[in-house]
Formats: C-alpha cells, sequence, structure tokens
C-alpha cells in the first residue's frame, strides 16, 4: 500500500487494516506504510493488503475534501515475499521510539496477543504540532489505546525530540475486565528518561530501554479513568 499512495499526493502514509485474531471480537492495526510499522505487537498484518482484504485509507489535511480519490494498483506494486524492505519512501529515521500495547493480565500471562497498540516516534523532523505525520485512532469495539495529543487521539503520533518535564498523554477507554498489563517497549537514544506516571496512585516508574511492564486494576472507583497515565521526559544529570 506505500506504492499505491506513493502514486497519489492527497494521501498520508498510514493504513488502517480490522485484525479479527486480537481481542474478543478484533481490533483496528494501523500501518505506518513508509516505516513498516505496526502499532500491535503479535499482529500478523504488514504494509501488504491481502488477497481479499481491505484497508482505510486517509487524505491529507489539505486535500480537497470533496471528490472521489482515484488509487492506482500496478503489478508491480505486489510483494511476493514475507518482507520487502524498500526504503525509497522512507522518511526520517526516529531517534527513539515508544510503543504501547495493552493486556488483560490473564492473557498475557497465557502468551496471548494484545488487546491494542499505539505507537510514539522522536525526532528533530517531526513537530508537536498534529498533521499528516501523524495518524489519528480509530475507536474498537471493545479496549482502546492511543496517545492523546489536544483534543485528539493517535494511533501514531510524530513528536520533536523530548525536553525536560514534557509529557505525553495516555488515554485508554472501553475497559472490560479489572485487571491490566500495558508493555511499553522503548528503543532509541534520547537525551530525557521517560518515567510512565500513574495519575490515580500517585506514582511514577522508569521506562527502561527495551520492554517495560506495568500491572494494574480498576476495581476502585475512578481507577479506570482514561486519561490515568501519562509518560513524562526528565533530563538526564550531565
Amino acid at each position: 500500500m506505500e506504492a499505491v499512495c506513493s502514486q497519489n499526493f492527497d494521501l498520508v502514509y498510514y493504513a488502517y487494516y480490522w485484525d479479527p485474531t486480537l481481542n474478543t471480537r478484533g481490533a483496528y492495526v494501523g500501518v505506518e506504510l513508509d516505516g513498516k510499522q505496526p502499532t500491535v505487537s503479535g499482529s500478523n498484518v504488514t504494509e501488504f493488503l491481502q488477497p481479499g482484504g481491505a484497508c482505510f485509507l486517509r487524505k491529507k489535511t489539505t486535500a480537497s475534501a470533496s471528490g472521489t480519490e482515484n488509487l492506482v494498483f500496478k503489478e508491480s506494486f505486489k510483494g511476493t515475499g514475507a518482507n520487502n524492505e524498500d526504503d525509497v519512501w522512507r522518511r526520517a529515521t526516529p531517534d527513539g521510539i515508544i510503543k504501547l500495547n495493552i493486556h488483560q493480565t490473564d492473557s498475557f500471562n497465557l502468551g496471548q496477543k494484545p488487546f491494542d497498540g499505539a505507537v510514539a516516534m522522536f525526532s528533530s523532523d517531526f513537530s508537536n504540532d498534529v498533521n499528516d505525520e501523524d495518524a489519528e485512532k480509530f475507536t474498537n469495539l471493545d479496549e482502546t489505546i492511543a496517545f492523546k495529543n489536544g483534543n485528539q487521539s493517535l494511533v501514531f503520533d510524530k513528536r520533536a525530540i523530548p525536553e525536560n518535564n514534557d509529557v505525553l498523554p495516555i488515554n485508554i477507554s472501553r475497559y472490560r475486565y479489572k485487571n491490566y498489563t500495558v508493555h511499553v517497549n522503548y528503543e532509541g537514544i534520547l537525551e530525557t528518561t521517560p518515567y510512565l506516571v500513574d495519575n490515580f496512585k500517585s506514582e511514577t516508574k522508569e521506562i527502561k530501554e527495551g520492554d517495560n511492564y506495568f500491572a494494574y486494576s480498576i476495581e476502585e472507583n475512578g481507577a479506570d479513568d482514561a486519561d490515568r497515565f501519562s509518560i513524562v521526559f526528565v533530563a538526564d544529570e550531565q
């Protein structure tokens, strides 16, 4: 789908796929087409549109809202292998990436797939404003996790290099269970250290490079607030 989008300058490089194998009733998976970056770990969704499959594409904010878009599919766009590492259309390489996946704790302990996910990327080439570099979140039937930027919920949030005390809000909604585990994967080198803030418990835990797991419960009154968690960045000591 990356090659399809490259033929139409009104489209952004994101696609939304429905993965019926996630959660109980399925979930949307966003894929950053130029970086081949899916939002949910364990999903088999890729940038390729499978035979008989479908996806959603989005227009740029600068494109006309009226009219019909024409999509061009060519034989040369097809992928015959499991992966395609063509970097012709790849844009800025991020300095850091934070991936969020949410699990029901029992299913996590059994090694099952996460319910949903979201990705934040950081680079001096990105802006903290919401623009066509970012991708809006599709709300699932069930558990939905996203990064919040102003009033926008994002499945891909591309941001400038974080500075001391910058805050990245997280939004989690449509809870159905009591106990959850958030898997945070942090890759890259930033000049700040990220911390997960639990605003309900008034707790802060460091997010270390690699995989981090944070278990929590929503049994208490108010514990299921959608804006309970955020990530704050603290400058490293020199």
